[in-house]
């Protein structure tokens, strides 16, 4: 009787376990496409390479919120503020030229 107790908990852990790793694996896929696009951007915005870090750590930490918190009740409305934060320090890195291409780029 042990054993078998012993082996649904395991099993159970398990199972739990490989939601989590699931969970992980779909967030690097959506990290890694929006890199791959925000890295084709910051060539066609021709920054340089200190500008280019700084792009890709902004869109990074919006990316990473979003999907971090895509479950919350107030999604919405936070979308919304972190959207309008990144629009602002997106503002203060690039030139004028460069930001409006980044506004009507799909990032």
């Amino acid at each position: 009787m042990r054993k078998i107790l012993t082996l649904c908990l395991a099993l159970i852990g398990f199972g739990l376990g490989l939601q989590d790793l699931s969970a992980q694996t779909n967030i690097v896929k959506t990290e890694k496409t929006a890199l791959t696009k925000a890295q084709d951007l910051a060539k066609t915005l021709k920054l340089d390479s200190d500008t280019t870090k700084s792009f890709l750590k902004i869109l990074d930490k919006h990316y990473s919120y979003l999907e971090r918190n895509k479950e919350a009740t107030e999604f919405e409305k936070n979308v919304a503020k972190i959207t309008r934060h990144t629009n602002e320090k997106m503002k203060a890195l690039l030139t004028d030229e460069q930001y409006s291409i980044f506004e009507k780029s799909e990032l």
